[in-house]
């Protein structure tokens, strides 16, 4: 994916020697950055070609653990962005007596060459035993000479794919590499100025990146409101680390993050620390998991904003600055606006450092009004001038009705379903966000979202846009708000909506859910509404949704549509995702439970019926809840008085075996012994009512089981 050869090398020979020197100089500090070596003991000389003391570079200490070979040993460079055929032996001997090559090899130093340049191996071969005569000829003890040639440096090279953006052309796909990530992050404030209240988040990122300290995650997480600073604080840390520079991935979307980590851990040789920029939960999940073997190479940085987190990791939050710290960065950028308009700002800004540049920005245009109210005033009053044009401020408004809309691969019928909703084309909004994109506080764009930012600047978008679709008629325009939406608008209201439209908004759904009759569960548009409720608020709306199951016939619930989109298809996966949770397993057992009683899917693997077998196996159940409830649970439902569901209950229990092959020392045979007795219980006082099928059975299915002992069996029986 991102590899190079000799051919990718040999055009940094342009006359000069400079991109062939800034290509090897950048490896070794690389290479240093990972092996331990910092810049101060790594020391350079741009003059290549042109006379000098016969070293380019001087590497001042070993690097322990180098598995190229070549920095095992303090090693002085000699680099030439020639021909080899330009180099005859005379020349080869000369330049490693020159004075400070010489010195440097009395002092042990280890010989370098590199050669802008392919050549013959027995040629090769040749230069080292001629090298290491020469410098032996100083030193006896000097350690053996190498040559370094184009195909060498690029398979070294291959280990730090973003030096070949860099340095090589290559193309870097989803990635921004370090100058390029450097030119966006430092546009609107290109002096930084440190951030006491950040100092313990900047030392544990520095610690987490080093290399040389074990960590037992490869993920750490830096949250914080869009628009605090989060991105600027992370680059900063790294612009610190010139050797670490060449070693950054850096993306602005969850999909392209995990692209770029499963091609590190499937490319051993490779290390990098990957910045995962609006990486939501789901793609930092993936993300760790995918790298949790190859910590020793690989560091990652996620970016996020959306306060959800990741239980176990380490996750650091970056509060909004306070005034005074605001004011300092203002000072440092802007100083062509007067001290006491910068300390307004700072203090209007909310802590956001984005939003109070682009009001210093906007200073005249803030000043022509004649005054400055609080910050959510000076945006509504600033809105229509930093947006001209009507289409803007309609895109931007329909933005901010949700928390992030997708546009891109999977997710583009969220921005269709928002269009249609606000009377927008697709292809006019995404026009709009090309042109804003790029001006602070408005749009951001990833590859598949889109958003609305910082979160003070959302906030004033979000009420023009309540006012624009929702305040003529609230009752009407959530009736109709589309349900792929409807996840995304609570989050939304939650954060950024005025407390009365949070109340309305609230009621609106709950009455709306509260009036639904068993019959609406047919209706599919019904469903996917009550069923994202139940997403943003299981807590609330997931009882009522059990409730509406309950009070269902087995005729009504047939009614509810299968297929792909299908209302029944929305109740499985609502169900069966809400199993995982103890404090709703016994409703989500429910809810499968009937719509299994009236299957309408017996084509596949994952209808109802087969979600609900799976809860009730010993392990792999997809349920947190103990497997002694479960099964105590699954016992007396056989003894229903329905004969369909005692015979459904039967057939789980019997029917149903699970486990895995052996891992280590794991089994799940272990699992069958400490449970047989709950296994058997459901049977234990059914006397003659029992079937003597039952039981033997039930001794063939667990003796199924691997890891499980068929004799031990037949004596519990």
């Amino acid at each position: 994916m991102w590899t190079a050869d000799a051919n990718d090398i040999v055009p940094l020979r342009d006359g000069t020697g400079k991109p062939f020197t800034g290509f090897v100089d950048s490896l070794i500090r690389t290479h240093g950055f990972v092996y331990g070596v910092g810049e101060a003991d790594i020391r350079t000389n741009l003059r290549t070609n042109y006379p000098d003391g016969g070293v380019d570079t001087q590497v001042c200490l070993a690097m322990h653990g180098d598995p190229t070979g070549y920095l095992t040993l303090p090693t002085c460079w000699q680099f030439k962005a020639w021909s080899y055929r330009e180099i005859d032996d005379a020349y080869l001997s000369k330049e490693v007596h020159k004075a400070f090559a010489a010195k440097l090899i009395a002092e042990g130093y280890a010989y370098r060459f590199a050669i802008c340049a392919e050549m013959p191996p027995e040629k090769q071969a040749e230069w080292e035993t001629l090298l290491t005569a020469a410098a032996r000829s100083i030193n006896p003890q000097a350690p053996e000479a190498r040559v370094a040639s184009a195909s060498q440096l690029a398979y070294w090279a291959n280990r730090y794919p973003p030096l070949l953006f860099a340095q090589c052309g290559i193309d870097p796909g989803p990635v921004f590499y370090f100058e390029a990530w450097k030119k966006n992050a430092t546009k609107t404030t290109p002096i930084f100025v440190a951030v006491d209240e950040w100092r313990q988040k900047d030392k544990r990122i520095r610690s987490h990146i080093d290399f040389s300290q074990p960590v037992k995650s490869p993920v750490i997480t830096l949250q914080g409101m869009a628009g605090v600073g989060k991105t600027r604080l992370a680059y900063e840390i790294l612009a610190s680390l010139a050797g670490a520079h060449n070693l950054v991935f850096y993306t602005t979307d969850g999909s392209d993050a995990e692209v770029v980590a499963r091609f590190l851990a499937n490319n051993s040789r490779t290390r990098g620390v990957l910045v995962a920029d609006e990486c939501p939960l789901l793609s930092r999940a993936r993300i760790e998991e995918g790298l949790k073997g190859h910590t020793d190479r690989i560091r990652v940085v996620c970016i996020d904003n959306s306060g959800e987190r990741m239980g176990g990791n380490e996750e650091l939050w970056l509060e909004e600055l306070s005034p005074p710290a605001v004011e300092k960065v203002l000072a440092e950028n802007f100083s062509r606006v007067p001290a006491d308009r910068r300390r307004v700002y700072a203090a209007q800004s909310g802590g956001y450092v984005r939003l109070a540049a682009v009001l210093c920005e906007h200073d005249v245009e803030i000043q022509s009004t004649g005054h400055f109210d609080p910050a959510l005033v000076v945006i509504h009053e600033q809105y229509r001038k930093w947006l001209p044009e009507e289409r803007q401020q309609k895109a931007v408004a329909a933005i901010s009705l949700v928390q992030r809309v997708g546009f891109g691969e999977g997710v583009q019928e969220e921005l269709e379903a928002l269009c249609v909703f606000t009377g927008q084309e697709r292809n006019g909004v995404l026009e709009v966000v090309a042109a804003l994109k790029d001006a602070p506080g408005f749009v951001a764009q990833t590859t598949r979202y889109l958003y609305v930012t910082p979160e003070i600047i959302a906030r004033a978008a979000f009420a023009r846009a309540w006012k624009r679709w929702f305040q003529s008629d609230p009752a009407d325009a959530l009736r109709r708000l589309p349900p792929v939406l409807l996840s995304s608008f609570l989050a939304r209201v939650a954060l950024s909506a005025s407390p009365e439209v949070r109340a309305l908004t609230g009621q609106f759904f709950w009455d709306s859910v509260a009036s639904m009759q068993p019959s609406d569960l047919a209706d599919e548009d019904l469903t996917d509404r009550l069923t994202a409720l139940v997403e943003t608020q299981p807590d609330r709306y997931f009882p009522r949704l059990a409730l509406l199951v309950r009070q269902s016939t087995p005729g009504q619930l047939r009614e509810s549509k299968g297929g792909l989109r299908g209302g029944r298809r929305t109740l499985v996966w609502a169900a069966e995702r809400l199993a995982a949770f103890p404090t709703h397993f016994c409703e989500a057992e429910e809810i499968l439970r009937r719509l299994a009683l009236a299957e309408t899917e017996d084509g596949i693997g994952n209808n109802a019926t087969g979600i609900w077998k799976q809860m009730f196996r010993i392990v792999l159940s997809g349920a947190a809840t103990p497997f002694r409830e479960r099964i105590g649970l699954l016992g007396r439902l056989i003894f229903s008085t329905d004969p369909e569901e005692s015979r459904a209950a039967g057939q789980a229990h019997l029917l149903h075996r699970s486990g895995r092959k052996r891992v280590g020392a794991r089994s799940p045979g272990s699992h069958v012994g400490s449970h047989w007795h709950a296994l058997r219980g459901p049977f234990g006082n059914c006397g003659p009512t029992c079937p003597a099928r039952l039981e033997a059975q039930l001794h063939r299915t667990i003796s199924r089981v691997p890891g499980t002992d068929p004799c031990a069996v037949r004596q519990n029986l």
